[in-house]
C-alpha cells in the first residue's frame, strides 16, 4: 500500500538525532522567547537620572531635564557620569544640600556663612603665632 497524506494535516517529520541528544523540528507551538531579566541599577550616578520607558537607551537629567544616552550594550554610564561633572542645575543643587555654618555679626546677631578651609587654616595660624602658642596646640583632643 502506497502512503497517502492527509491535506489537512502537515507531514509530520521525523526528530534528528545527533550524539546523545535528540532535537525536535520547530513546530508552531514553540514557546516564545522570555523576556530579558531586568536588572538593578547598580551605578550610584543613577540617582541622578530617570530611565526613559519608550526609549530604555535614553535617560533624563533629575536637574536640568537633559536627554542622554545610556545604552548598556554600547556606552553605558560613562556619559552620565560625564554629564553630572558639567550640569550647572546640579552643582546648584549639591551646593544647597551642603550644611551650613552659622556666625554672629558685631550686634551679636547669628547669620548663616559659607564654610571656608583656606580662611578658617589662615585664622587658626593667626592665632597661634599672636597668641605665641605651641604648634601642637592644634594637635590636641579640643581640636579632633
Amino acid at each position: 500500500m502506497s502512503e497517502e497524506y492527509n491535506e489537512m494535516e502537515p507531514p509530520v517529520q521525523p526528530e534528528v538525532q545527533t550524539g546523545k541528544k535528540c532535537i525536535a523540528p520547530a513546530s508552531a507551538s514553540a514557546k516564545p522567547p522570555k523576556p530579558r531579566k531586568k536588572y538593578a541599577k547598580r551605578a550610584e550616578v543613577w540617582q541622578h537620572f530617570m530611565q526613559k520607558d519608550e526609549d530604555c537607551s535614553k535617560s533624563i537629567c533629575k536637574y536640568c531635564a537633559s536627554e542622554i544616552c545610556c545604552d548598556s550594550k554600547t556606552v553605558g554610564t560613562s556619559p552620565m557620569i560625564g554629564h553630572i561633572g558639567r550640569c550647572s542645575k546640579y552643582k546648584d543643587f549639591d551646593e544647597k544640600e551642603n550644611q551650613k555654618v552659622l556666625s554672629d555679626d558685631s550686634n551679636g546677631n547669628l547669620k548663616v556663612v559659607k564654610f571656608d578651609p583656606q580662611l578658617f587654616r589662615r585664622s587658626v595660624n593667626e592665632m597661634v603665632v599672636v597668641n605665641e602658642l605651641p604648634f601642637s596646640f592644634v594637635e590636641s583632643d579640643g581640636w579632633k
